[in-house]
């Protein structure tokens, strides 16, 4: 492949270097046959110079965006779109929604274990909310400690 895409274009721009007699004959069998040499010993990625061309020439060839069942894959045009937000601003003057009412305290067990006594409580304990659940009050706990 080499030597003929090379002696092809000796031929087609012998105008431009063929001044040298005789010696034109030898130059046109010997560059060919030389680059021929030469290239055999390349390897492009595991591969000869005439299948990395060819594959080069087809990455060349295809489309941007690939191929999809053999056929261009074309990313469709993009389209402007439209939305509407609305936000809603509260003034002072409007009262604030009533607060949900407290469930009723659980009555208390007739048997009552033998309690240990709680702690005094201190200015941080009395400000924090009641803990809802019990990770909450073991967190509590740890930072009473």
């Amino acid at each position: 492949m080499t030597m003929v895409i090379s002696f092809g274009l000796l031929i087609m721009t012998k105008d431009l270097w063929a001044h040298f007699g005789a010696m034109n004959f030898i130059l046109m069998a010997l560059i060919p046959w030389g680059l021929a040499w030469v290239l055999r010993y390349a390897r492009l990625d595991g591969r000869d110079p005439a299948r990395a061309m060819r594959s080069l020439l087809i990455y060349s060839s295809t489309p941007a965006q690939g191929r999809l069942a053999g056929k261009p894959q074309r990313a469709a045009r993009p389209r402007l779109t439209t939305a509407t937000c609305t936000v809603r601003v509260r003034s002072a003057e409007r009262p604030a929604p009533a607060a949900a009412p407290q469930p009723a305290a659980a009555p208390a067990p007739a048997v009552r274990r033998q309690a240990r006594p709680a702690p005094a409580p201190t200015a941080v304990a009395a400000s924090r909310p009641e803990p809802k659940t019990g990770l909450q009050a073991l967190l509590a706990s740890l930072d009473e400690q």
